[in-house]
């Protein structure tokens, strides 16, 4: 089952954050320009996990730090497509 999940592996005497996004099965690495980072405690690792997929999910809900009512939100959305919709 895929599960929105992320942990803390050792890895030749430190640890590696690893998370896993609900759409990909595969466990993926906490990474800086494309390279493992590694985290001399498992907390640090695994802290840095949930913030790379907290980061992942609000990509993905779409939330860009702004502080808007979801009425407001919605109402937004709605001008968008009645825009789109008028001649």
């Amino acid at each position: 089952m895929n599960d929105l999940n992320a942990r803390a592996i050792p890895y030749q005497g430190q640890f590696l954050g690893q998370f896993r996004r609900v759409h990909k099965p595969a466990w993926e690495t906490v990474q800086e320009n494309g390279e493992p980072i590694l985290f001399p405690l498992a907390s640090e690792a695994e802290v840095a996990a949930w913030r790379v997929l907290r980061a992942h999910m609000g990509e993905v809900l779409g939330y860009r730090g702004e502080s808007v009512s979801p009425r407001e939100r919605a109402e937004q959305e709605f001008q968008k497509v009645m825009r789109h919709g008028e001649t």
